[in-house]
């Protein structure tokens, strides 16, 4: 059995090892179709053994997928991102695998991916993508972008690897990578040809209201994703948590009418009850109104549903904003005197992050009034006393709000 690495490349010279290497020990040959890279993409490819063949870009990149599969050789293909690469140490469990499946008989393979950013830890968002497959001349990508693999002969169906043995990671959509790459407004231009060739493609619509949610351009993300109040296509069902989160993002940033904010959120927990988008964009809605009455069943909504949801699911928000949320909540019940829930939402904010500087910062606020000693002791429960670190973190935050007689309790202990 021979396996092809395919890969569509475009100054990747930050990530293109990482990603031939996390796979080379398994692949026998290499294909890299480069899309006009000015870095040491190329070069760097070639080094690892990489077969190196140009394709002009013509704003769609199942072509250009479609080309590198025609230069493979192999009996399998694993087709990967240049900025995306196997879970070190997996590379035989991936054989393995690939093996099993062609006992099987069956065509092709998804696997679990991580979307994840380097600087922002806790962003992990997840889902399963077709990355493996037969090279079959029935297995072709479609779409010029967020392309699918279909066979043009019958259902294409796949044997997923359980997310728990094996894993893909995606750096694409860091910040840093989406602004090196542009790939807001690449996406973009791509969609709107898209849109513009058949302005009935619901799922070109979909992805084009989500970028320009994602760019903060709201009105035209409103308008793309308004166009689809009679969603009729069946393949995007899985899509739709996607629709409802953006299409109710942007409402809610456009101010509209709360009536039509409304009838949005609900025909989105009707969809799906417990994804944190559909909360949290009711929650901020009302927040950015000032109205922490009416914002509270959405962030106890929101908090409930990001603790609990499964987090291989596409969230907009991650269990990264869980510590944010847990302090807007507390201001809320704050701002509604109800002084027993601030407290204990502020304890479970801790709990979960103890190093969340700006939630410890206004909760010392709050507590500046009470007896150093209390404070103290009330601290004592969450954080080791016997750690330097997290003492000297808890007087850094003290002096913030000069909270002078907590300082000194906790300086006697160092």
């Amino acid at each position: 059995m021979k396996i092809s690495l395919c890969l569509i490349t475009k100054d990747e010279e930050h990530n293109i090892e990482r990603c031939i290497l996390s796979v080379k020990e398994i692949v026998n040959e290499i294909i890299a179709v480069d899309t006009g890279s000015t870095d040491k993409t190329v070069e760097i490819a070639k080094n690892l053994g990489a077969s190196i063949y140009y394709f002009e870009w013509v704003y769609d990149f199942s072509k250009a997928r479609n080309y590198a599969i025609s230069k493979a050789t192999g009996d399998w293909i694993i087709f990967l991102d240049a900025d995306e690469y196997l879970e070190d140490g997996k590379q035989s469990l991936l054989l393995h695998y690939i093996k099993e499946v062609t006992k099987m008989k069956e065509e092709a393979i998804a696997i679990f991916r991580i979307n994840f950013d380097p600087i922002k830890p806790g962003s992990e968002k997840g889902g399963y993508d077709l990355r493996i497959f037969k090279n079959s001349p029935h297995l072709l990508y479609k779409r010029p972008i967020h392309e699918t693999l279909t066979n043009t002969k019958k259902t294409l169906n796949a044997v997923m690897l359980p997310s728990d043995q094996i894993k893909l990671y995606h750096i694409g959509y860091s910040e840093e990578e989406l602004t090196k790459k542009d790939t807001l407004n690449r996406n973009i231009t791509i969609l709107s040809k898209a849109v513009e060739n058949n302005p009935n493609d619901q799922l070109s619509l979909i992805y084009l209201g989500r970028e320009y949610a994602i760019k903060k351009d709201f009105e035209n993300s409103f308008y793309y994703l308004n166009l689809l109040q009679d969603i009729n296509d069946e393949n995007i069902s899985r899509m739709l948590k996607e629709y409802y989160s953006y299409f109710l993002y942007s409402s809610t940033k456009l101010n509209k009418d709360i009536e039509e904010i409304i009838k949005i959120y609900n025909n989105a927990i009707k969809y799906e009850p417990n994804f944190p988008d559909f909360h949290y964009s009711m929650a901020m809605y009302y927040l950015d109104k000032q109205d922490s009455k009416e914002a509270i069943p959405y962030l106890e909504a929101t908090l409930n549903s990001l603790i609990h949801f499964p987090r291989n699911q596409k969230c907009r928000i991650s269990v990264a904003s869980v510590p944010l949320i847990y302090l807007n909540l507390a201001e809320s019940y704050l701002n509604q005197n109800l002084f027993d829930k601030t407290i204990s939402t502020f304890t479970e904010m801790l709990i979960f992050n103890k190093w969340y500087r700006t939630g410890l910062i206004k909760f010392l606020e709050i507590m500046i009034s009470n007896l150093p000693e209390d404070v103290f002791e009330f601290l004592q429960e969450i954080y080791d006393f016997h750690s330097q670190n997290e003492i000297e973190f808890i007087i850094s935050c003290a002096k913030e709000t000069n909270f002078t007689g907590l300082i000194i309790l906790l300086e006697n202990i160092l």
